[in-house]
């Protein structure tokens, strides 16, 4: 049985046809990215289907978000102001021949590139990020400011000094997409308790 859903552009996509299906399953994902306000509805949107659920497995979302006043990076981007690095647990070992586990690597290594896409709310910019996770593993995110200037909003306003919420995340990809909290940036550091 087909099912049909409305992509942000108003057409109309039925997910059981191969190979388009997973064409036009790719590009509303994209659309949907960048103008979803909430990164848990892309989510549940992904595991309604076997075609998005195949195309989206291990893979991981999220957004950073401020408000307009706080100004934005001074680059061509907004992602631009931001470094956003994913990495996987990594744990090899060995038995040798007296039966003891030998660990020759352990810890964090490098993983797949963080794509970053602009987007933009009415009261707010924000950066949407996805990547394809280590599947069945535990996995990292990374999020810090790059080192570059803000636009403050006004013409005489001084420079603002800015922080995050959060500085990423540690999460299990199971063999679904994972929707990660949104990490806000303010002018007041977020003291964690």
């Amino acid at each position: 049985m087909s099912e049909h859903y409305d992509t942000p552009l108003g057409d109309t996509v039925d997910d059981d046809r191969e190979p388009e299906a997973f064409d036009k399953v790719a590009i509303a994902f994209h659309e949907m990215v960048k103008s979803a306000t909430d990164t848990r509805a892309l989510e549940t949107w992904a595991s309604r289907t076997a075609v998005r659920r195949s195309l989206f497995d291990d893979m991981a979302i999220g957004r950073i978000r401020w408000p307009r006043s706080l100004g934005r990076p001074a680059t061509a981007t907004l992602a631009e102001g931001f470094v956003v690095r994913s990495k996987f647990w990594v744990d090899i070992w060995h038995i040798d021949g007296n039966g003891s586990v030998i660990v020759d690597l352990e810890g964090w290594g490098p993983s797949a590139v963080v794509d970053l896409v602009d987007a933009s709310e009415p009261d707010h910019f924000s950066v949407r990020y996805m990547y394809g996770t280590a599947k069945q593993n535990d996995n990292r995110l990374e999020v810090s400011l790059a080192n570059v200037p803000w636009a403050p909003p006004g013409r005489f306003r001084l420079p603002q000094r800015h922080y995050l919420s959060s500085n990423g995340f540690e999460f299990f990809s199971g063999g679904t997409l994972v929707s990660l909290p949104t990490i806000e940036v303010s002018d007041q550091p977020f003291f964690h308790v």
